[in-house]
């Protein structure tokens, strides 16, 4: 595989993931709204470490890890 099949196949990934995130970021909302009427905290340590968790079995989960942790940075932004 040469390295313009390479950077097609990366776009596609990058594709799906990007529409992903855009369908995970739009549930933040409906997330704050259930903390707000349950009095929960943005913050959910063990939420965290679950899905930081979720990683491990990957050949990438550090880098993995790296990511979602970002992600759940930006995803508690969203919950602000």
């Amino acid at each position: 595989m040469n390295l313009l099949e390479l950077r097609e196949k990366i776009n596609a990934i990058d594709v799906q993931v990007m529409s992903l995130l855009e369908s995970r970021f739009a549930l933040m909302q409906a997330v704050k709204i259930a903390k707000a009427q349950e009095n929960l905290s943005i913050d959910d340590a063990a939420r965290e470490a679950q899905v930081l968790a979720k990683a491990l079995p990957f050949t990438y989960a550090k880098e993995i890890q790296s990511v979602y942790a970002l992600i759940i940075r930006l995803s508690k932004a969203l919950q602000q």
